[in-house]
């Protein structure tokens, strides 16, 4: 899953304009960044990319869906049965939104510890991840979940799921309905990770 990622910066945010721009995209920025804060926790308020009429929507936007019978949200959707979930499937096609992060943030349990890493693209290019949105219509305010695959290689020792997460030529395409899921699990984006609790030794994990 992706419980915790890292809040865009203000040099970041220029930086993905310019990534919109390049793709011959107009820009409608709506975005109200918190202040102080550095990392997105679910329920929060984050930035999220739309597209309508051909114009990308940089917006403000809830992290989960909020749900009748739980106070809990429900922050992440799973790629193999998205399209078949009542909740989701009515907007796999028509409501899909990037969520952009520097990093994000797993949990590892090594015997009784839980340890923190810190995960981002192995080349410092900032992540772009797969999800949707609705309308909230007891508030009309925009919610969103991101989007998971099964992980594999040395990230599913931290844990079994990750974003899917797309490159910056996937973006239009995804936006507007004309990457399939099956393509888009396909991405590979090379991650790397770093131990940033100082409980354990990286090298407990990966013997």
């Amino acid at each position: 899953m992706c419980g915790r990622y890292s809040l865009l910066t203000e040099k970041e945010i220029i930086a993905i304009k310019e990534i919109i721009r390049s793709l011959g995209k107009d820009i409608k920025d709506d975005i109200r960044t918190p202040k102080y804060q550095t990392e997105v926790y679910p329920t929060d308020i984050a930035p999220i990319m739309t597209i309508k009429e051909n114009i990308v929507h940089l917006e403000s936007a809830k992290w989960g869906f909020k749900t009748f019978h739980s106070n809990k949200a429900i922050i992440n959707a799973r790629y193999e049965t998205i399209a078949e979930k009542y909740m989701f499937k009515n907007l796999v096609f028509h409501n899909r939104c990037i969520i952009p992060a520097p990093s994000f943030f797993e949990w590892a349990k090594i015997e009784t510890k839980k340890v923190k890493y810190l995960i981002k693209d192995q080349d410092d290019n900032l992540l772009f991840f797969a999800g949707l949105y609705r309308i909230n219509p007891d508030n009309n305010q925009k919610e969103y979940v991101i989007i998971t695959k099964e992980a594999t290689g040395d990230f599913a020792k931290i844990h079994n799921r990750v974003p899917l997460i797309l490159r910056s030529e996937h973006l239009e395409t995804w936006l507007n309905g004309n990457l399939s899921l099956n393509s888009a699990n396909a991405i590979v984006v090379n991650l790397t990770f770093e131990n940033i609790s100082n409980s354990t030794d990286l090298a407990a994990l990966f013997d």
